[in-house]
């Protein structure tokens, strides 16, 4: 819990910083401030999945895990994960893009997945005009 209330304040920080256009007025800052909070979404994300769920595999049958899931969907939504990943979509490439699609679409309903597929678009759009 510790680790999501740190990126929950990293996320705000970020998005104070955006909305005061420092991405204008210091775009390497805002860069690496972006990068920085990318890299540790993706070490949570991955640690949660190369760590945790095998565990959780082992404990819980597919049945409570989705329920379990659906609850954590009910109780915060899929949209507080989708604000990060207006900023994570930006920093990763295509394959990771794609990987992290997957595991949304496992997790999410319909309608936030078709949300998360925009927002990675949008990102990739933005990236290569940025080349």
């Amino acid at each position: 819990m510790a680790e999501h209330r740190e990126l929950d304040r990293a996320y705000e920080n970020l998005k104070r910083a955006f909305e005061a256009e420092a991405h204008v007025a210091e775009p390497e800052k805002f860069a690496a401030d972006l990068n920085r909070f990318s890299a540790a979404f993706q070490t949570h994300m991955n640690r949660e999945e190369d760590e945790l769920e095998p565990m959780v595999w082992a404990h819980f049958s597919d049945e409570e895990i989705h329920e379990h899931r659906r609850r954590i969907m009910a109780a915060d939504g899929p949209e507080k994960l989708l604000k990060y990943f207006r900023f994570v979509f930006f920093a990763l490439n295509e394959q990771q893009i794609a990987g992290m699609l997957g595991r949304l679409k496992a997790m999410f309903p319909e309608d936030a997945y078709r949300r998360a597929e925009e927002l990675a678009a949008a990102a990739s759009k933005r990236r290569h005009m940025r080349l």
